[in-house]
Order: structure tokens, then C-alpha cells, then sequence
């Protein structure tokens, strides 16, 4: 447990029950997301925007490079499930791992911020980290003076923040998102002082301290007139004194170089500007340092940005204050926008989270072209309901704007080549932009069928292409007759979570061969599950998902009227990501009990172009016969019809299954059938994986037509597999059970698993079990 590993650590000594708790919580809930590639570092604005929540929490880690990230208390469980169902582009998610030092990094962190915010100091152990660090940076700048231009240039490494204690002097603080840095810290830009004043504060004349305390003090009118008529030299001056201005200026950059986002960064831009003298002037010189713009910053430090990085390409970002109101917000996002229009012609880069409000004002200031933009990210900032698009009920304005034409750039595709559309209700007609290499549109945006086509065929240079939860209007979507051969596509992710949109019929009429990443998660008809080149579409990533692992899963679930199948590869099941390596997730969901039969058949297809390898079949709950129906539907069959000939042809080595003890009929039948031609179909099945549902978690009690316990199973499959006559004894047995959970099995069968771990030529794991031996007449 997490409680029992840190409750003792002397730097959780400080806090009392309640505190301890939260931080244990928040560590419980805390998800590690690790970048997959090389990118920008991961903000809470992305994770708001890929997930759909109100709010989320992203903390660096050095160590792993990369993200401690969890939602808010109130979203708790939504965060997780629309990060198990989306996850996050680009970076591979898993739980923190407590058995090493990760977990206790997290935690201490998470203690670090907490005395923050409640005004207390850092612990003795995170003081002594805090000094080492100091005493590491002053070392190297008095070292930094006896080296030449280049070393400097190459080992200098200034700290970028710090956090001001009683007696004036700084620590260095651990790295942490850009939000929490001008919230937790308790300072504003106006009265902090930069690390670099921090520490060569120290290293100054002890005369010129004492001239300067003096001043600021105003112990004697003659000291004052002193500090006045002579004022000191800047800091920074005094440190860079023998550098020339393009060291310096190097140096900057270094400084600026690994800062986690556009905010931060802008930030420490603010704290450098706040200095005189010649660096200062070295600083307003170098003019790509100035060329990230957000909204955040103040408007003074807005327009010196915009007007110190001259003619350079501008990298903008603008998005609501989370600090601020809501008619705050839309009055500094209008203003922000104004200041960047003028400089149109320079935009490089613009990524734009609004609020609703603004959908009309936007679409106006995006309808005039911008010939160097080369990345647009648009998204409107209410959060992605279940419906995929959040429309306020009382918004007149916002309902008038449904279906109305987006018009991006005055339709001049200029240097475009990365388009990102989320949340946003408009028509966008896509077949100007035919140099687009990445696109991604989801939850909301209009699109007819027959411009996807036209943009297809003319966008040979297309890389990544993701649709999510759009809306087709017009031409119902169809299996064109000539392929669109689209060669350099790499990534498809294909989700129609909302309803069915025929995207189906647009995968198949698509050629990627070099696609290594495919994500198909559709409402898919009849005809595009029976249609003939569906599996020689998908076999192609298939065949280099397995190349250098041979296992996949075969995923069943089943909810109510909704029928669940998907195929992963074993990287897929593991990380929930691309990790640098080819992946496929290939969902189908249904309201037809044919789906499994269906896409077991589409598995086979495959495999007549592919070497599938070993696959793990887990059905989940969806034989336990304890599912709930939704809505008081009168449902006659809630259980799937998995039948065993479903999977003949199948090299199936492992099954799974959630049950109820005693209540095993639905997973017998699935397994073998007692009226089933077919003697056996599961000819490779090495191990059979069951765990009991605790009752806790138990919303209905199956139907006693479904009583069958762990005997009759175990009996059953033996007659099925081995024939009577055929059982196998000793070594080599040919199949294993494991039970995970609590099983009632009869006494005799409890003594007989004392003696030996076999039943009827089965190998029997219970190690993960806990056996309740009954007598026969005691269960009657």
C-alpha cells in the first residue's frame, strides 16, 4: 500500500492526518504520461483539450522525462475514462510505479507544494536539496569567470526560478507546470527576484551590500543621497563584465532553452527584462527570443514581444485565464487577438482555446489568409460532453452559429501544414489545404463526404489523419470505386463514439500501406463487416504490429443493446500507446449479437494475409450474466452470443473471463456447447483465466438457469478437449486453470487440491484464490 511506504518518511513528519491523506489520494490518482517522440512539453491546456474535463494537473519529472498528470477531484472518474478511450497523441500512458523511487518523487513533490500553499517552509531534507543546488549554481558562476567564452557557453546552466524565504535569500525550486509557478509560489512578476540576483547577491563587495541595505533601509539621510548619486551596477552586469554580447546572448538562450511551456517561458523573459544596463540591451538584441506570444503575459510585455522580435516568425498561444471570469476572459482574448492581427503576415504557429461566446468573433478574424502560418489549433473551450460538443441551452448565438461555414485562411492555404479543429459545431470544407501533413478534427465539426474524398485524392503529402466524433452532412458516406492510393499516410485514427457516420466506408476506401498505426473504433453496418477488402485494408499494419512481437488480444464486451468486439496488438494492451512502435486497436460496436461471430470471421480473414500468432480472448463480464440493463430496457438476451465455432481457426492460447462463483453456464456454452457439432475449437488453448466478481461490485444476481460451478466447468472442458477415455495424468498436461478471487468448490475437490494441483487432466492454479470448501448437501 502507498500509506505504509511513506507515512513513516521524515518529510511526511510535518503534515497531520488530513494532509497526509490528500497527498496519498492525489498520488493514488496521478497517471504517468510519457513522451513518445520527440515534442513541446505537455501543458494542462493540452490535456483540457485532448480529454474533454474542466480541469487537469500536470507536474515534470526529470527523472522519467516525463508527466505527472491527474484530474480534478469532482472528474475523477471521467479523466480516467477518456484517457483510457482517447489518451493523450503522442505520449504513452501508465500507473506510477511504487516500487522504486518514482512514487516517492510524487509524493514529495506533491508535500512540497502542499507547505506552499499553506505557508509553511520546505522540510529539512528538501532544505538541503535546496542548498546543494545553490551552492552547485554560485560555484559555477565564479567558476564561469576564469573559463573562456566557449566552455562558458557550453556548461553554464542558470537556474529559472526561485522562491524567496524570511531572510531574503533564494532555493531553488523543483520543477513544476506553468500555472502552478505564479499560483503556489506566492510572488508576482513585479517584486521577485531573479535566481541570478539571488545568487550573486552574495559574491557582491561586502561594502556594496551594506551601501545597499542601507538605502533600502533609510537608516541616514547620507547613505541614501550615496546609493542615489551612485547607483550600483546591475547584477547582471557585474556577472557577464568580460563576456562579449554574443555570449551573453548565447547564455540566454540556454537559459530558455528547456523551459516546459510558452507561459514559463514568457515568464523568465519578464524576470531577464526586468534588469538595466548592457545586458538588457544584449536581451531586447536578441530577437528570436521574443517570438513565443500568449495571452497570459501582461500587454505591455505583448507588445514588447511583438515589437522586439522584428520580422521573425511569431508562435502564438491564447486561451482563457483559469484565474479569471468568464467576461474578463472574452475581453482579454479580444484584446490579445487585436494585437496579433496586425501582425498577420508573421504568424508561424497559432494555437487558440475560446470560449463560446466568441465562436462568431473568431471565425471573423480567421477568415483572412496568414501566408506563413504553418500550425492551426482551434478549439472552443466549453468541455466535450458525452455528446461530443458542449452547446449551452440558453445560447441563442452559439445555436445560430450550427452548420454555419468556417472559413479558414480566405481559403489560401499558404504554408499550412498542421490543422487541428475541436469542438467547434461549423462546416469546413478541407480541399484547399492539400499540403496538410497532420489533421485532426473531432467532436463537433461538419463535414460533407464527397470534400473528404476531393481531399483525399489531392493530398498525397498526408502523414497523420485523425477523425473524431465528427459530423458527415449530405452524401451518406460510401466504398468509392477507385482507392485513393495516399502513400505517405502513417497514422489513422478512425472513433464514432457518438453514432454510426460511415467513416467505415471512408477507411476502406483509402490505400496505406505504410500505415504503423491504426485506431478504428466505428458503429460499423453489415455491409462493411462483410465487405471483401476490410481485412486487406487492416492486414498491412497488422502484419508490422506482429513483426517483433507475435501476440495480440481479442476483446468482447458487452453492454446491454451495445456489442463490443476489438483486436489489440500486445503493445497496445501494455502501454495504451504508440511508444515508437506500430500498433493497432481495431474496435466494431454494434447493436446486432452477430458482432462477435462477425469479427472472429474478420480475424481469420486477416490471418489468410497474415501470421497472426498467439491471441488472448477476454470476454470480460460479458458471459457472467450479471450485466445491468440501462434504462429499463425489456431486453430477451443480455448475454452475447459467443458460441464456440466462433473461434475454430483461431490460434487461441489464453481465455479470459469476469464471473460469478457458481453461476459458470453462460461460460461453459461459450467455451464448448453441449449441442455443438464441433468436439473442440480451442485446439491451442494453453490457460483459462477466470476471476470471480466480489460481490460488492455485483449490481444483480445472474438467473438460476446459469447455476454451473467450478467442478462442472473443469469436467465439462475435460470431456470436451480430452474425450473420456483420453485424460492425461503427470506431467505435460496440456491446459491449466487459474482462479483469481474467492471460489466455493466442494470439500472433497478442496482435499484433492491439497494433494495434488490437478483435476480431471487440468492443471489447477489457485495461488491468486481463496478455496470455501462446502459439502455437496450443504450447497443443495
Amino acid at each position: 500500500m502507498i500509506d505504509t511506504q511513506f507515512q513513516s518518511s521524515e518529510w511526511m513528519s510535518g503534515l497531520n492526518r488530513k494532509d497526509k491523506n490528500k497527498v496519498l489520494k492525489q498520488c493514488e490518482r496521478t497517471i504517468l504520461c510519457i513522451p513518445s517522440e520527440e515534442r513541446k512539453p505537455l501543458t494542462e491546456k493540452e490535456v483540457v483539450v485532448a480529454l474533454g474535463v474542466r480541469r487537469a494537473v500536470v507536474f515534470y519529472d526529470e527523472q522519467t522525462n516525463g508527466y505527472w498528470v491527474r484530474g480534478s477531484d469532482e472528474e475523477y472518474r471521467l479523466f480516467l475514462e477518456r484517457l483510457s478511450e482517447r489518451g493523450l497523441p503522442g505520449y504513452t500512458t501508465r500507473e506510477v510505479d511504487w516500487e522504486g523511487r518514482e512514487g516517492e518523487r510524487l509524493a514529495q513533490k506533491l508535500v512540497y507544494d502542499m507547505r506552499l500553499q499553506t505557508g509553511g517552509g520546505p522540510s529539512q531534507s528538501q532544505k538541503s536539496i535546496e542548498q546543494r543546488a545553490e551552492a552547485s549554481s554560485t560555484s559555477l558562476l565564479i567558476q564561469a569567470a576564469k573559463n573562456n567564452d566557449t566552455e562558458i557557453g557550453k556548461s553554464l546552466d542558470l537556474p529559472v526560478d526561485t522562491t524567496p524565504d524570511a531572510s531574503g535569500s533564494g532555493s531553488v525550486s523543483p520543477p513544476s507546470s506553468p500555472r502552478e509557478t505564479s499560483s503556489q509560489t506566492g510572488y508576482t512578476h513585479d517584486n521577485a527576484r531573479t535566481p541570478t540576483e539571488e545568487v550573486l547577491d552574495k559574491h557582491r563587495p561586502k561594502k556594496a551590500r551594506h551601501k545597499q541595505n542601507e538605502g533600502v533601509k533609510g537608516n541616514t539621510a547620507s547613505s541614501l543621497n550615496k546609493s542615489t548619486s551612485q547607483p550600483s551596477t546591475p547584477y547582471l552586469d557585474i556577472a557577464f563584465a568580460k563576456f562579449s554580447p554574443e555570449l551573453v546572448s548565447y547564455i540566454f538562450k540556454l537559459c530558455l532553452e528547456d523551459v516546459t511551456s510558452s507561459e514559463e517561458h514568457n515568464h523568465i523573459l519578464e524576470k531577464l527584462a526586468s534588469h538595466e544596463g548592457h545586458c538588457l540591451e544584449v536581451l531586447e538584441n536578441a530577437s528570436s527570443l521574443w517570438t513565443k506570444i500568449t495571452s497570459t503575459s501582461p500587454e505591455v510585455h505583448i507588445k514588447k514581444a511583438l515589437d522586439l522580435s522584428k520580422q521573425r516568425p511569431l508562435h502564438i498561444e491564447a486561451g482563457p485565464k483559469p484565474s479569471s471570469s468568464a467576461a474578463l476572459n472574452v475581453t482579454l482574448l479580444t484584446t490579445f487577438i487585436l494585437h496579433i492581427d496586425h501582425h498577420r503576415a508573421r504568424w508561424a504557429s497559432l494555437e487558440l482555446l475560446f470560449p463560446s461566446s466568441m465562436l462568431k468573433r473568431v471565425k471573423k478574424h480567421l477568415a483572412h489568409p496568414a501566408p506563413c502560418l504553418e500550425t492551426l489549433s482551434l478549439s472552443m473551450a466549453d468541455a466535450a460532453l458525452e455528446t461530443g460538443l458542449a452547446l449551452p441551452v440558453d445560447d441563442s448565438t452559439l445555436r445560430g452559429e450550427i452548420g454555419t461555414p468556417l472559413d479558414i485562411l480566405g481559403r489560401k492555404a499558404g504554408k499550412l501544414e498542421r490543422v487541428t479543429l475541436n469542438n467547434i459545431p461549423c462546416l469546413w470544407d478541407p480541399t484547399p489545404f492539400v499540403n496538410v501533413i497532420d489533421i485532426s478534427l473531432s467532436n463537433g465539426i461538419h463535414l460533407r463526404y464527397t470534400d473528404l474524398i476531393l481531399f483525399f485524392r489531392h493530398s498525397t503529402l498526408l502523414r497523420s489523419l485523425h477523425l473524431i466524433n465528427i459530423k458527415i452532412v449530405g452524401e451518406v458516406p460510401r466504398v468509392v470505386e477507385q482507392v485513393i492510393p495516399l502513400p505517405n499516410l502513417v497514422e489513422i485514427v478512425l472513433v464514432e463514439l457518438i453514432e454510426p457516420m460511415g467513416l467505415g466506408s471512408l477507411y476502406l476506401s483509402l490505400d496505406a500501406p505504410s500505415c504503423d498505426l491504426l485506431h478504428l473504433d466505428l458503429r460499423p453496418s453489415m455491409t462493411f463487416l462483410n465487405h471483401p477488402a476490410l481485412e486487406e485494408r487492416a492486414a498491412p499494419t497488422v502484419q508490422k504490429a506482429l513483426a517483433s512481437n507475435s501476440t495480440s488480444y481479442l476483446l468482447f464486451r458487452s453492454n446491454a443493446n451495445t456489442q463490443s468486439a476489438s483486436w489489440q496488438s500486445e503493445e497496445e494492451v501494455a502501454r495504451k500507446g504508440r511508444d515508437g512502435r506500430p500498433a493497432f486497436n481495431i474496435c466494431l460496436r454494434s447493436t446486432d449479437t452477430r458482432l462477435a461471430s462477425l469479427f472472429c470471421a474478420f480475424v481469420r480473414g486477416v490471418q489468410t494475409y497474415v501470421n497472426v500468432g498467439n491471441i488472448v480472448v477476454d470476454v470480460g463480464d460479458s458471459v457472467s450474466g450479471a450485466i445491468v440493463e440501462p434504462f429499463g430496457l425489456d431486453l430477451d438476451d443480455i448475454v452475447p452470443t459467443l458460441f464456440p465455432e466462433s473461434f475454430q481457426g483461431i490460434n487461441v492460447v489464453e481465455l479470459r473471463a469476469e464471473i460469478v462463483d457458481g453461476y459458470l453456464q453462460h461460460l461453459k456454452e461459450m467455451v464448448a456447447s453441449e449441442g455443438s457439432e464441433v468436439q473442440w475449437c480451442f485446439g491451442s488453448l494453453q490457460t483459462l483465466r477466470l476471476r470471480a466478481i466480489p460481490e460488492v461490485e455485483l449490481e444483480v444476481i445472474p438467473d438460476e438457469s446459469a447455476r454451473c460451478n467450478v467442478e462442472s466447468l473443469v469436467s465439462h472442458i475435460s470431456e470436451k478437449r480430452y474425450g473420456a477415455a483420453n485424460v492425461p495424468h503427470g506431467e505435460g498436461l496440456g491446459m491449466s486453470l487459474a482462479l483469481h478471487g474467492l471460489f466455493m468448490i466442494e470439500t472433497a475437490t478442496g482435499q484433492h487440491l491439497e494433494n495434488e494441483d490437478t483435476l480431471h487432466g487440468i492443471a489447477i492454479d489457485h495461488s491468486a484464490a481463496v478455496l470455501i470448501y462446502h459439502r455437496e448437501e450443504e450447497a443443495d
